[in-house]
């Protein structure tokens, strides 16, 4: 059985754009009491928006769902559950029974540009009971420390003596990592799991060349291969996959995606939309899933400041990512 979350954002009302992050996951375990696990991709099913200024335009975010942005979120979880896994197996006693990897959507969560709305509410707009020392963003503990950084800048600290300060960070799905200092003092503060998982690739050329003349001369020598080459036919038609020139008609295009072939898509996508007026000031959206189960929701009223209701039916089991 679905669920329905109800949050009130404060809006400014003057016109310009406000941008808030609703996190599904832990308005579910807020509201019903049991571990919801944020790393899972979550339905939600439609809702409401309701705006006491009768004016309000809605548009509702999500993070790409490509198999990139998938490899970043299982690469950034289990490395997460990986840098545990040595201590949980000598110490089991020390598990914490809420242990669940939990990044951020956006890096502009943690510079705070952006407020992420965790806590649901009731009918009349208080927010449900919550422990705040349950709401928290997962962090890495990096083994390569600040006295790594020290050797590789000419100093003499050892690495692993007792007392050597570890960088320590949290993650966020999408943006640039973030950091702090250069050099040996370089610490970073919450990294991008897509931007990690990216440089963990190997480069791709875009630059394809010729058929070389050996391989051209194999091709020729085997009678399958020239079996529909009347005249130079085939040779004309690798010229087209092979040699594009982007000032002529004449693209074939088959040797290039028509993707970013360095950088995924790091942008939110946009699934659904709401628009209040004074003859219908409760607008209703469609369904969509997003990864995580946080929303970005891009928010423009006038009038003067004033607040805005929204409500999620969403299904409380995720599914796997």
């Amino acid at each position: 059985m679905s669920k329905k979350l109800k949050y009130t954002i404060d809006v400014a009302g003057n016109g310009s754009w406000e941008n808030v992050v609703i996190n599904l996951p832990v308005g579910l375990t807020i509201q019903e009491r049991k571990l919801h696990r944020s790393c899972l991709n979550y339905q939600i099913n439609g809702g409401y928006v309701y705006d006491t200024n009768n004016n309000a335009q809605i548009k509702l975010g999500v993070a790409p769902d490509t198999w990139p942005v998938r490899s970043a979120i299982r690469r950034a979880r289990d490395n997460w559950l990986l840098m545990h896994k040595e201590l949980f197996s000598n110490s089991p006693m020390l598990k914490p029974k809420w242990h669940d990897f939990k990044m951020m959507l956006r890096s502009q969560q943690y510079t705070r540009d952006t407020d992420t709305y965790n806590v649901p509410e009731d009918l009349f707009d208080n927010n449900i009971s919550y422990n705040e020392q349950g709401i928290t963003w997962s962090l890495f503990t990096t083994e390569n420390g600040l006295g790594q950084r020290a050797i590789e800048y000419g100093s003499t600290d050892a690495l692993n003596v007792a007392g050597t300060d570890k960088d320590e960070f949290h993650c966020h799905l999408l943006g640039p990592h973030i950091s702090t200092g250069g050099g040996s003092t370089l610490q970073y503060q919450s990294i991008g799991a897509l931007e990690s998982w990216i440089r963990s690739r190997p480069d791709i050329s875009d630059v394809i060349e010729d058929v070389s003349p050996i391989e051209n001369r194999q091709m020729q020598d085997d009678p399958i291969a020239m079996l529909f080459n009347d005249g130079d036919a085939d040779n004309e038609l690798i010229d087209n996959f092979r040699q594009i020139d982007p000032t002529t008609s004449d693209m074939e295009g088959d040797a290039f995606p028509p993707y970013d072939i360095e950088r995924p898509m790091q942008q939110l996508k946009e699934v659904a939309a709401a628009h209040c007026t004074s003859y219908a000031p409760i607008s209703y959206f469609t369904g969509f899933e997003a990864l995580l189960g946080q929303v970005f929701v891009r928010v423009k009223t006038t009038g003067g400041e004033g607040t805005l209701d929204l409500l999620f039916d969403v299904e409380p089991k995720g599914m796997k990512i």
